[in-house]
């Protein structure tokens, strides 16, 4: 689960949160913290998925 995603997407709006998306999964998958606005202060609530995420990137390295 890539987290933040909200609303639907739409035009140009879906390309960019893909792109996103990669970039948080990739950075997961190297083991660094993703630079992601979507994990921002305002959304505290996408806290605990994320840990989540990160936990199991790394059994998976």
């Amino acid at each position: 689960m890539v987290p933040g995603h909200g609303a639907v997407a739409q035009g140009p709006e879906v390309a960019a949160r893909i792109a996103a998306d990669r970039a948080y999964v990739d950075a997961l998958r190297r083991g660094e913290e993703p630079v992601d606005a979507r994990l921002g202060p305002h959304a505290e609530w996408l806290q605990g998925p994320h840990r989540s995420n990160v936990e199991r990137a790394a059994q998976g390295r």
